[in-house]
């Protein structure tokens, strides 16, 4: 179980695939939703650019060189999305279950554009 920790590792892929080794029956994560923050139009912007593999570029460029930002409420913290892996949980035949904890009412119908957070359960069959 990972809970609002991810967004605060470099490569969370890492983590991600070391908890799918040592896990018997199931992975949970829940963490932030970059695609589920800002206007529509944004939303699939962000979500074009990271299927286009130029998000990161972006991000650094944005954030003068650096692949990680500062908040005060939060700290040193990364671009990550839970949605980043459903991918590597997929491959492994894992059942996905994605449950919106934060966002819109209609958050159910679409999560990842309208959940800012969320909470991914991922089953071994």
């Amino acid at each position: 179980m990972a809970l609002g920790v991810l967004h605060h590792v470099p490569d969370p892929e890492i983590v991600v695939r070391e908890m799918m080794r040592v896990s018997r029956r199931a992975v949970f994560i829940a963490d932030r939703n970059r695609f589920g923050d800002g206007r529509a139009v944004w939303r699939l912007m962000k979500w074009g650019l990271w299927k286009a593999a130029v998000w990161r570029l972006l991000f650094r460029l944005k954030h003068g060189g650096h692949d990680w930002y500062f908040s005060e409420g939060d700290g040193v913290a990364f671009s990550y999305s839970v949605f980043d892996s459903i991918e590597t949980l997929s491959r492994e035949g894992y059942r996905i279950v994605i449950i919106p904890t934060l966002g819109s009412a209609l958050a159910f119908v679409c999560p990842l554009f309208l959940a800012r957070h969320a909470l991914i359960c991922a089953i071994k069959e």
